[in-house]
């Protein structure tokens, strides 16, 4: 049965198939190749797979050549990059075939299937690296004069009248509160060095920090997975990532919302869980366990107006709001290799971080 013959059955396969020539031409493709490439047969046929997907070793010249001498190509767990920013693991096979007295060559290419396949902005990311060295550069150049302010102030303190003082010790703590605030923003000063921990562990110890001035409206619950292992990372940078963000849902439910003035009582909460996922891919890497920590909270969800810069530092949707926590905690998870993805709509916000675990067989 030929491949011309046989279009009704190879359609109906969940099997990406695809044809191409000795000049690596599209000739045919299934449905299953569509939907794994995202664009139709009429775009793909006569186009080449370079056209399409940024790293297909396989369709090189050096493999056709190989190919068309009989032999046969096998790739496990190979990482296509396609250009439409989408990232997918499949197991590659090809062989080779001859129809009306061409040369062909039959392209198999089956999806590794992940537990999550963690999509990154590259656009918003870039945008977000950018305005962190902005930022930095901005914060390095304020802090020497921010130095020099406070030491003169604290100078001229000793040679004021008590009634003079207040003024001195304003612009003390002005400068040391923006000196804070910079801090914040270059992170800390000193290289932090990977350690094993536990995430739960860390999880709590936010939570005691969180609860000690937390109100009685807001309940928090905790949902685990007792059987997730060790972490290796930079542990003061996950607790502060870790701390933003639990705050941030914290400040969410704090907020009046008008909607519920008529109910006599609601229920505020936090919902802290944990997961394994296997087979995940972050941005253009597979790790082969990862874990999820999802942050939910039914506050009134993010504004619409901040959506599209919510990890932009100084876009904040609180009335105080720095704009810096989100961004500092984005920062921090990606230091260790994983990502946040966010949902959110009226009533529910959840925010999730991958955590790659890193040698796990």
């Amino acid at each position: 049965m030929t491949i011309s013959s046989s279009k009704f059955v190879l359609n109906r396969l969940n099997l990406a198939l695809l044809v191409i020539d000795v000049q690596q031409n599209i000739c045919w493709v299934n449905v299953a190749a569509e939907e794994l490439l995202g664009h139709s047969s009429r775009q793909l046929v006569g186009s080449q797979v370079e056209d399409w997907v940024q790293n297909s070793e396989f369709s090189s010249q050096f493999v056709i050549s190989t190919l068309l001498e009989g032999k046969q190509f096998n790739q496990r767990e190979s990482l296509l990059l396609l250009n439409s920013g989408k990232s997918v693991k499949v197991d590659v096979a090809i062989s080779q075939f001859e129809e009306d007295s061409a040369s062909f060559l039959l392209i198999e290419l089956n999806p590794v299937m992940p537990g999550e396949l963690i999509m990154v902005d590259e656009k918003e990311l870039d945008q977000h690296r950018q305005t962190q060295q902005l930022l930095g550069n901005l914060a390095h150049e304020i802090r020497n004069p921010l130095g020099g302010l406070r030491g003169a102030a604290q100078l001229l303190s000793k040679q004021l009248t008590p009634e003079q003082m207040p003024f001195t010790d304003i612009i003390i703590r002005e400068a040391d509160r923006m000196n804070h605030l910079i801090e914040r923003v270059l992170g800390a000063g000193k290289p932090e060095h990977r350690t094993e921990f536990n995430i739960h562990q860390i999880i709590e110890e936010v939570l005691d920090l969180i609860e000690m001035d937390l109100s009685k409206s807001i309940q928090i619950k905790r949902d685990y997975d007792p059987s997730l292992p060790e972490v290796s990372g930079f542990r003061s940078s996950l607790f502060q990532a870790l701390l933003n963000l639990i705050r941030n849902s914290v400040q969410a439910l704090s907020i009046d919302n008008p909607q519920e003035t008529d109910r006599a009582e609601v229920n505020k909460l936090i919902r802290l869980s944990t997961r394994a996922e296997h087979g995940v891919v972050i941005g253009d890497k597979f790790s082969r366990l990862a874990l999820k920590i999802d942050i939910f909270d039914n506050g009134p969800g993010v504004p619409d107006e901040i959506k599209d810069s919510l990890f932009v530092p100084m876009v904040s949707g609180q009335k105080d709001g720095t704009g810096l926590g989100l961004s500092i905690a984005r920062a921090a998870v990606e230091k260790q290799g994983g990502v946040i993805q966010w949902k959110s709509h009226p009533q529910a916000t959840c925010f999730s971080i991958y955590l790659p675990v890193k040698d796990y067989q």
